[in-house]
């Protein structure tokens, strides 16, 4: 907490502002301020409607000792009546749900992620840095299970990528971060995406 206020774990966004109508926001955070209670906070808008992190902790069984090994954390989100349901599990199983927010709408605005904050009209790359490590990143377009969750959560073998495995045409991006290093910075900075849609990131 001394050193900052949220540490961004993924934050998805199409760069409109956040006024505008067209705006769209997937952004999960840990909060060391608040972790006593939940240490994630989750924004899930569409315009005004979803959830906004003061709207949303999830994670009330979990604390900041819960990050001192590795763990696998997925997030589900689906729109349910006039709510949203968020779903935290943990290493594969159930841990938290919440029905709340206000449904949202498609995004019809492209979408990129970075792993910081990235708001003409608030902080700036770098701010609210991830204080951890990150072994695997996998995005699907659809609520993945708890089955598909607990069967899959501890194996690579998810059946990637798209352009070759039609059960997963609904994985839209997947890293591994396991290129190993070159010491070329050009080859060094490109993090490729697995799910067969070539979405490849890149390290700043």
């Amino acid at each position: 907490a001394s050193l900052t206020e949220k540490q961004v774990v993924f934050d998805l966004w199409n760069g409109q502002a956040s006024s505008s109508a067209d705006y769209g926001r997937l952004r999960i955070e840990i909060d060391p301020i608040l972790s006593a209670s939940s240490p994630f906070r989750v924004t899930v808008l569409s315009g005004a409607l979803g959830l906004s992190t003061s709207s949303l902790e999830i994670g009330s069984s979990l604390d900041l000792n819960s990050f001192s090994d590795w763990g696998h954390y997925a997030f589900s989100f689906a729109n349910t009546g006039n709510n949203i349901v968020t779903r935290l599990y943990v290493n594969g199983s159930l841990n938290e749900t919440i029905t709340t927010g206000s449904n949202v709408g498609e995004i019809r605005k492209d979408l990129q992620a970075t792993w910081d904050i990235d708001d003409p009209a608030g902080p700036d790359i770098g701010w609210g840095k991830l204080s951890g490590s990150i072994d695997e990143f996998r995005f699907w377009k659809t609520r993945r299970t708890e089955k598909q969750i607990g069967r899959y959560y501890i194996t690579s073998e998810v059946g990637a990528g798209t352009n070759t495995d039609t059960a997963n045409l609904d994985l839209g991006v997947y890293y591994k971060f396991n290129e190993g290093i070159t010491e070329d910075t050009t080859i060094d900075s490109v993090v490729l995406d697995y799910s067969g849609r070539i979405s490849n990131g890149t390290w700043t």
